[in-house]
């Protein structure tokens, strides 16, 4: 059988090409194509065009209209307080809100963007350096608000629940009757729900200038 020979120094020399030609990457280039991407989400709308889109609104009252995207997004900060998950063990409740479950046994990392993200659909309003974004922030943030709320139940629920089953098979093993659990969603968890779709309307109609399209007669779309 032949016998194999490598040349060690061409190997060598052959990785050490390939490590240079990582460290010669076009850092330009990649430059480029992150700032490319920020700068499709940075889509500004100026304040002229907002103001046109909110005198749209059948509504009188000039401070809703001029907080508009913000008042939904406050309302899900307030919700995060509010009862979001009951679980229940032999019919004993326990309530979780998202901001129980910021720390302690049933953390959930996703319940911080349930606090961090409707923070960013006001702060776009009034910050500066995040006032070129808002376009973008108002109608994604909440998005994935709805994405990490459902994804946030499921943690805790399951969370909850392995911990009751590992007291239940030790009660079982000593011949006591286990404990069942269960979790449900509570209030705050359709609130929160809710005011993430206003939130997602109210940014498409005060940035995308969004609104149903009406009929000759009058009646809408």
């Amino acid at each position: 059988m032949a016998e194999l020979k490598f040349d060690k120094e061409e190997l060598k020399n052959k990785a050490g090409a390939a490590v240079e030609n990582i460290k010669q990457l076009d850092k330009d280039e990649l430059k480029n194509k992150a700032g490319t991407a920020v700068q499709s989400l940075r889509q500004d709308v100026s304040d002229d065009e907002i103001q046109k889109n909110l005198d749209r609104l059948p509504i009188k009252n000039e401070y809703v209209k001029k907080y508009f995207t913000a008042i939904p997004a406050a309302l899900s900060l307030i919700f995060t307080a509010f009862p979001f998950i009951k679980c229940s063990a032999n019919n004993i409740d326990v309530d979780f809100s998202v901001l129980s479950t910021l720390g302690g046994e049933h953390i959930s990392l996703a319940n911080y963007f349930l606090v961090l993200l409707p923070a960013l659909v006001i702060a776009s309003m009034f910050v500066e350096k995040v006032k070129p974004f808002r376009k973008a922030v108002s109608v994604i943030s909440p998005a994935l608000c709805i994405v990490f709320e459902i994804w946030s139940f499921f943690i805790i629920k399951s969370s909850y629940i392995k911990a009751g089953e590992a007291g239940s098979s030790a009660l079982k093993s000593v011949g006591a009757k286990g404990i069942e659990y269960s979790c449900i969603p509570h209030i705050a968890f359709y609130l929160l729900l809710v005011t993430y779709l206003l939130t997602i309307a109210a940014g498409l109609i005060v940035y995308f200038g969004w609104f149903p399209k009406k009929k000759s007669n009058g009646n809408a779309v």
